[in-house]
């Protein structure tokens, strides 16, 4: 991995902070990313004296890290960034550089899993809350699954876009999905901004089985590396058609072609299920969708088929945003 600090000043007297990031990139859609994140600062009564921070945020910044040790020793089309951010207890001050940096650059972040106090059990069995905006909804659903899959793990999903204490929201406010994991979405822990937050108070199994289900969702969301490799150079070309009572759209998508595979095109209307529209692989290198409502927000993909009949992984997703 490609590891590297990256610098931010803050706070009317200019503080200065540092973020830790560690990359790991894709092998076949490098330019999508998926983030793992925490805050590793730590605040109590007494900040400038003790504030030892176990579960606020040591336990996350514990999963990011174990996280990133599992993961970067496989290969996945899609880029994993881990980034480890100060001065959330100032403010977000960490969390809010790299998003605004990131909204700059215009990358194409799929979506950020963010973990902010995960080692406490109030009362078993503890379940993991999963904060999400109405554009995240997508990723508390991902998480579920694959968490039902691979752990016992009990998740509560809270879709509240007023939930913004942690650093899942600066990537909201740049148009990112992003999930905040937390035990409680209303603190339960005695401890919490306390000198008495220490490790003994945790509990390591309720913190294992949340990093095996964070572990699960990005190695899936990041897509491990198949043959055949999934279609590059996705692209969509929207036009509309207007007549005297209505207006329809038309949608070409198009993608760099091989000869040795036929494609399939998938399309999903926002908050609804994926359709396949070729179900029989088509030839060449493009493909119309017609006759689509101007209102629809659509999004697109396209998958390989080889002459075995082995699918590859979905190429990149891209959207067609609809208009009032």
């Amino acid at each position: 991995m490609e590891v590297s600090f990256e610098e931010f000043t803050f706070g009317k007297l200019g503080y200065r902070g540092r973020n830790v990031v560690a990359f790991h990139r894709g092998r076949n859609l490098a330019e999508d990313t998926l983030l793992l994140t925490a805050h590793y600062d730590s605040t109590s009564g007494k900040p400038l004296e003790r504030a030892p921070g176990a579960d606020d945020n040591a336990s996350g910044t514990a999963a990011i890290l174990e996280a990133a040790r599992v993961l970067s020793r496989h290969p996945y089309d899609i880029s994993l960034r881990f980034v480890l951010f100060s001065a959330e207890e100032w403010g977000l001050y960490g969390s809010e550089h790299h998003a605004y940096e990131a909204y700059r650059r215009s990358e194409r972040i799929l979506g950020v899993l963010n973990f902010d106090m995960v080692g406490y059990v109030d009362r078993a069995p503890e379940d993991l809350d999963l904060i999400v905006d109405d554009s995240s909804l997508w990723l508390a659903e991902r998480f579920s699954r694959a968490a039902a899959l691979y752990t016992s793990l009990p998740l509560v999903t809270y879709k509240d876009s007023t939930l913004q204490w942690s650093d899942h929201a600066p990537f909201w406010d740049y148009g990112y999905s992003a999930l905040c994991g937390i035990e409680d979405v209303e603190p339960s822990n005695p401890n919490y901004h306390e000198v008495g937050d220490l490790s003994g108070t945790l509990d390591f199994s309720f913190l294992t089985e949340s990093v095996r289900a964070l572990v699960a969702v990005a190695a899936e969301m990041a897509q491990p590396v198949s043959e055949p490799p999934p279609p590059l150079g996705l692209a969509l070309e929207s036009q509309i058609q207007r007549g005297l009572l209505l207006r329809k759209r038309s949608v070409r998508v198009s993608w760099r072609g091989e000869g040795a595979y036929r494609y399939r095109v998938y399309r999903r209307r926002a908050g609804g299920a994926q359709e396949c529209l070729t179900p029989e692989p088509l030839k060449g290198d493009s493909y119309t969708d017609r006759g689509l409502s101007t209102s629809l927000s659509l999004s697109y993909w396209v998958t390989a088929v080889d002459g075995d009949g082995r699918e590859s992984n979905p190429s990149t997703l891209l959207t067609v945003r609809g208009q009032p």
